[in-house]
């Protein structure tokens, strides 16, 4: 008895095409159990997505901001908003901010940054403000004992002074940033105060 209104999960995943090369798809779900994978390649790898005055936008692997009508159509690419030697990013759309979290391949160590996009006007003049470090090894299974050197693309097999694969979410009015530490030998998740965030 009752209504109730069905929402659709979505799932943005990349694998590997019949080239090599990776892109981003779309699966859809009214159960959260069950996906239905749609045709189309959408952005490059590791694509975030949001929604934001009815359109979607998205950072992928290539640094770029991009967008589309529905987030079911491919993403046209606009500005670039991340440096080049992205590796992830992950993103969380409170209002008008935008908060970006990213690691970038070639740091030493390989640690988790901040910045803050204002979504104001035109999509393609937002610009990233970096708000600086957020987080570095400094666990031993994040791999603190371990040398410091310039990250490398690919897996991480042994144990490395790296963080990866940042991911914010807020949970009532806690903020917390989820990561990979040691490359990828751990998984951790970090509290964030309000004077390291954009609030």
């Amino acid at each position: 008895p009752g209504s109730y209104t069905c929402r659709v999960v979505r799932l943005y995943f990349h694998g590997l095409l019949a080239d090599g090369d990776q892109g981003t798809r779309l699966a859809v779900s009214e159960d959260g159990l069950r996906f239905r994978v749609l045709e189309p390649l959408l952005a490059p790898p590791y694509l975030r997505a949001f929604r934001h005055d009815g359109l979607w936008y998205g950072l992928g692997a290539s640094g770029r901001l991009l967008r589309s009508p529905d987030g079911r159509r491919p993403f046209e690419e606009g500005p670039a908003m991340l440096p080049a030697s992205v590796r992830h990013a992950g993103l969380l759309v409170e209002g008008d901010t935008l908060d970006v979290v990213w690691t970038e391949i070639g740091a030493a160590p390989e640690r988790i940054e901040h910045g803050v996009v204002r979504l104001h006007g035109d999509w393609r003049s937002w610009r990233l403000q970096p708000r600086g470090e957020l987080l570095r090894p400094a666990l031993p299974w994040e791999g603190a004992g371990e040398p410091v050197r310039a990250s490398l693309p690919g897996a991480a097999d042994v144990l490395v002074n790296e963080l990866r694969d940042p991911f914010l979410f807020r949970h009532s009015d806690r903020l917390f940033l989820y990561y990979a530490g040691g490359g990828e030998a751990g998984l951790g998740v970090a509290e964030v105060e309000a004077t390291q965030s954009s609030r």
